[in-house]
């Protein structure tokens, strides 16, 4: 079991200082410090408690939530671990004997990805439960690393996630977020609070305080601009948000085409052939159904239609940028090939193995019309639900996005 400190911190940004350090007047490394002096009277928690993460739950999480491709961060954590309690040490004793040479141990460091993919994973399990029932957008490679939608407060909610294994020093919020961390935090949220008011940023803070026993310190930090900002603006459609409803609306209409027309979208050198361009005209016709549905469901009408001509354009870029390499190959034993058949099955609401770790098998079906419909009837934000399973506790599983997961423990061969 991996327990869980949580506290959440709230912060109301004045309009001056939004307005002083939006400004490119200041350098990054000046607004940071002025951002920090100016949060250090931050409101204190909100909310606090201590919780037991199950390691089948984490690994679970570990299939929707992370941006890094890690199997099992926190085995990696534990090899790492061995590495600083001197268990596993440099050199081994092999062909060559030890010289017997005294002094300080070489050691290996830790996986910034491994450290990344456990702060991602708490960044999405606390935010589903608190934040938003689902997350729309996941960012890859870009700032934020999540973007919820509450349908019932016609908000979006930017999440980025960051953790950490040094131990922060300081008093207030900054005896667990380190300075550098929370002041690239606060910097983000005032050139994205400057954009669109109407939104909140969360920073979302894991210090991976111990490996073994894990421990992990989760802060979530909330952000906002004042009220009277909010009102003096038009409500558009982020453009983070539309960029990713564009390419979701443009991987469900290619698997719509006909081979013979993905055939045309592959890799292309030199002058676009016709063939291409009708395919495109075709492909954008059938994406603009489905990115309707989504903004639909995901942004308030008056949004939509102030940003009308930005999601034109989004889309037409999405297009023209599809390029298929592999619609040539032949799908059967490729690598992979075994993920998209599970894929299949679970979106028929029929459990299916996606992945077996060392420890776990992990299986996912998608969750049915109905019971997402119940979720976001029902869906009251509760930091306390980030930990808990789905329906009976006995079941042991978890939901993660848009699908349910259950882990089952691999029985070592004796």
């Amino acid at each position: 079991m991996i327990t869980v400190d949580f506290q959440h911190w709230k912060h109301r940004f004045g309009q001056e200082t939004l307005i002083q350090y939006g400004s490119p007047h200041y350098d990054e490394r000046r607004a940071r410090f002025g951002l920090l002096q100016d949060v250090e009277p931050v409101e204190s928690t909100t909310a606090r408690g201590t919780y037991g993460l199950s390691r089948m739950h984490l690994a679970c999480a570990n299939e929707v939530f992370p941006e890094a491709a890690v199997a099992d961060p926190v085995a990696d954590l534990e090899v790492w671990q061995e590495w600083q309690d001197g268990t596993r040490e440099f050199p081994y004793p092999g062909q060559y004997s030890r010289l017997g040479i005294s002094g300080p141990s070489e050691s290996k460091t830790s996986s910034p990805s491994s450290v990344g993919v456990i702060g991602e994973v708490a960044a999405g399990l606390f935010a589903q439960a608190f934040v938003g029932p689902w997350v729309i957008v996941r960012v890859i490679r870009r700032w934020p690393d999540f973007i919820f939608y509450n349908p019932k407060a016609d908000r979006y909610s930017f999440v980025e996630s960051k953790a950490f294994t040094t131990t922060p020093k300081g008093e207030g919020i900054l005896s667990r977020v380190p300075g550098n961390l929370l002041g690239e935090c606060l910097r983000e949220a005032v050139y994205q609070l400057n954009a669109d008011p109407s939104l909140r940023v969360w920073g979302a803070f894991t210090h991976v305080a111990s490996v073994s026993p894990m421990h992990l310190n989760v802060t979530f930090l909330q952000l906002s601009a004042p009220d009277a900002l909010k009102s003096t603006r038009r409500r558009v459609v982020p453009a983070s948000v539309v960029h990713g409803m564009a390419r979701r609306s443009v991987a469900k209409a290619l698997h719509e085409l006909t081979p013979e027309q993905r055939s045309e979208l592959g890799p292309r050198k030199g002058r676009k052939p016709k063939a291409r361009t009708d395919v495109e005209a075709s492909l954008k016709a059938l994406s603009r159904v489905h990115l309707e549905s989504l903004l639909t469901e995901n942004a308030s009408q008056s949004a939509i239609g102030a940003s009308r001509r930005a999601i034109d354009k989004e889309l037409t870029a999405v297009v023209q940028a599809v390029k298929i390499s592999w619609e040539s190959q032949e799908t059967e034993g490729r690598e992979g090939e075994r993920f998209r058949v599970a894929k299949v099955a679970a979106a028929r609401g029929e459990w299916a193995e996606i992945r077996s770790t060392s420890l776990f098998s992990i299986e996912m079906r998608d969750l049915s019309d109905a019971e997402k419909s119940r979720i976001e009837s029902r869906w009251r934000p509760s930091w306390d639900k980030a930990v808990r399973p789905w329906g009976d506790s006995d079941q042991m599983r978890w939901r993660c996005g848009g699908a349910l997961f259950r882990a089952r423990l691999i029985e070592a061969n004796t």
